[in-house]
């Protein structure tokens, strides 16, 4: 059943979806309200939903820090018709680029009347992207701490999955793996048929997995050295949490840890929507750090994330309960 857009409203207020995400996805925070917004059946014409977002606004300045897109010049904005073209030309432009660069694996489209909305006959099962927008609006919107866990794991197992779809060979090390940390990096090593040596450096007594939530290798097999290693952070976090997160990646000790020649490249991966604030932020001028976001995920794994029959089965069935119970979505 159709939600009314004024009830939508009510219940999913926009103008707390940046401090939802943390501190610089204004513009792609609101992306994704319009985007829950037709899963949940509104259909409203785009100039519509614009008033609706700014009238829920408690303030109607917003500037490159806040926007996260660069867009705009710092500073009130006066006229508010002007102030309302440019949020909603804003928030279109990156619903545009979604759909721009992950065409027929997008789920939604602006249709005749221009209103936003999913498209005909399009399948939700398991479509990575949608999949990847709930888990966004789940830890975002939701205080849930047990909702939260099944996110966490089961957004491990699709950062694997996405890499192995990419012809690389991955190993889960963080939450969704099992035991400490030995047992997860002997399990790392038999995965990706590698010899690893746990006692190679000291760690952190404590820590279960160092700092890592999958690794991923490019592996030529031919007996000599330089294989390529990849450690991934993979967090539902806010974005304030980012950095900090991947500058914080022991690349040297992991280096040790996997008898490799090369220092291991370092990528962090979210289920949001990067924004260019938070691009910036994450790259700085290090070339061995980088990102992997919705829109890559999305774009890296097929039409249907490939979980059946594995681990993440489970963690799937378990997430598609809170979307049901928090969302009233079936994906």
């Amino acid at each position: 059943m159709a939600l009314d857009f004024d009830r939508f409203l009510d219940e999913r207020d926009p103008s707390v979806c940046r401090t939802n995400y943390g501190s610089y996805m204004l513009t792609t925070s609101l992306a994704d309200w319009v985007e829950l917004m037709s899963l949940q059946g509104c259909r409203e014409p785009w100039p519509v939903v614009v008033d609706g977002m700014l009238d829920s606004m408690s303030q109607r300045i917003y500037s490159p820090s806040m926007t996260g897109m660069g867009l705009f010049n710092l500073g009130e904005i006066d006229n508010e018709e002007d102030g309302e073209e440019d949020l909603g030309d804003a928030v279109k432009s990156i619903l545009e680029y979604r759909s721009r660069v992950l065409k027929d694996r997008y789920p939604f489209c602006f249709d005749a009347q221009n209103c936003f909305s999913l498209k005909k006959g399009f399948v939700l099962n398991k479509n990575p992207y949608t999949v990847l927008l709930m888990l966004s609006l789940l830890k975002g919107w939701e205080s849930d701490k047990k909702a939260h866990q099944v996110c966490y794991r089961l957004f491990e197992h699709i950062t694997k999955e996405a890499f192995i779809c990419e012809g690389f060979s991955a190993a889960l090390m963080g939450t969704a793996a099992k035991g400490g940390f030995r047992e997860r990096i002997g399990r790392v090593g038999i995965e990706l048929g590698i010899r690893v040596n746990p006692d190679a450096c000291r760690r952190p007594k404590m820590a279960k997995d160092d700092g890592v939530d999958v690794v991923i290798a490019k592996l030529f097999r031919d007996d000599r050295k330089g294989e390529v290693f990849i450690l991934v952070q993979a967090t539902c976090g806010k974005d304030t949490e980012w950095s900090k997160k991947l500058n914080s990646t022991p690349s040297g000790r992991w280096r040790q840890y996997l008898i490799a020649q090369l220092t291991p490249l370092c990528v962090l991966s979210v289920p949001y929507h990067v924004s260019s604030d938070d691009e910036e932020r994450l790259l700085g001028v290090d070339a061995a750090r980088t990102f992997v976001d919705r829109v890559r995920l999305a774009k890296m794994l097929p039409q249907e994330l490939p979980l059946a029959n594995t681990d993440a089965d489970k963690e799937y069935h378990d997430f598609k309960v809170y979307v049901s119970r928090y969302f009233d979505l079936d994906i």
